[in-house]
């Protein structure tokens, strides 16, 4: 079976095979694809469960499942639709329905994929807004417990930004976030951290694998690079150019949730605030 879909669909995407439920699993949590072909048939387990198993997983549920059966009757259809598939082919499968089926939900994938990217992108900045920022954390939340991981949160802050808008206007205050979102762009060195603006002045960085050492000594490159953009401002707590504040908080596989370790992040922020500003600071716990 694996065989004769590669035949019929490798000119229309990238594809990859696992032979068992496990290994399937294991193989779209590597991969994250596009689409998931599933027959109902494997060796070790059902595949009704193991699209339960991959709609359980928050960073697989919104992968469009189709089954492969050979069943087509309702109550078979039913159980497919209530595990989470969008879709079935019936065995034996015919080229033309498979590549026709196929290639409209690859349509559809790659269409919602442009939607997701305008929706999670803040025009500004060129970064991930908010909403994207709370929901990948909580995927890399999730991932961190699941394997023992480390896990920490910066909140960067610019100082007196809402002086430097007054003083300089609306126009070049946006020209600040820029440099600014530019800056803590080029500032990123690990694999799989995301960067986001998470509100006026506010930026958000979550940084997968990195425990609270490591992320204070980030925290102070990130403070660095920002003080050697040397952006005039008005009234500047350092050499009157413009500095950030940074909230660090840290997971420590504890049962702290991702929600309880921002406001942690938060609470160090406004603790770097009081504190004179242009600092990395952190809140033991």
């Amino acid at each position: 079976m694996a065989k004769l879909l590669y035949l019929l669909l490798n000119d229309m995407a990238e594809m990859s095979v696992a032979t068992c439920g496990l290994k399937g699993v294991a193989l779209a949590a590597s991969l994250q694809p596009a689409l998931i072909l599933l027959d109902t048939d494997l060796p070790d387990m059902d595949g009704l469960a193991v699209c339960k198993a991959l709609k359980c997983d928050p960073m697989l549920e919104s992968i469009p499942v189709l089954f492969l059966t050979d069943d087509c009757n309702t109550q078979t259809e039913s159980a497919a639709l209530e595990a989470g598939a969008v879709d079935y082919l019936t065995k034996p499968l015919h080229a033309p329905i498979v590549r026709a089926r196929i290639g409209t939900r690859l349509t559809l994938c790659r269409q919602n994929l442009k939607l997701q990217e305008v929706a999670n992108v803040d025009s500004l900045t060129g970064l991930y807004n908010r909403c994207y920022f709370d929901a990948a954390l909580k995927v890399e939340f999730a991932r961190a417990k699941r394997h023992g991981g480390q896990l920490s949160v910066a909140i960067i802050d610019i100082d007196n930004f809402k002086i430097y808008n007054a003083r300089l206007g609306h126009q070049q205050g946006d020209v600040c976030l820029r440099l600014v979102a530019q800056a803590l762009e080029r500032s990123m060195r690990r694999p799989g951290e995301i960067l986001a603006r998470y509100g006026g002045e506010q930026f958000a960085l979550v940084t997968p694998g990195v425990g609270l050492v490591d992320a204070l000594a980030m925290g102070e490159w990130i403070r660095q690079r920002i003080c050697e953009l040397a952006i005039p401002h008005p009234q500047s707590v350092s050499g009157g150019n413009v500095t950030v504040s940074i909230g660090l908080a840290s997971w420590k596989n504890d049962d702290v949730d991702d929600t309880v370790l921002v406001s942690i992040a938060n609470a160090a922020l406004y603790t770097a605030k009081r504190s004179g500003r242009n600092r990395c600071e952190t809140l033991e716990r």
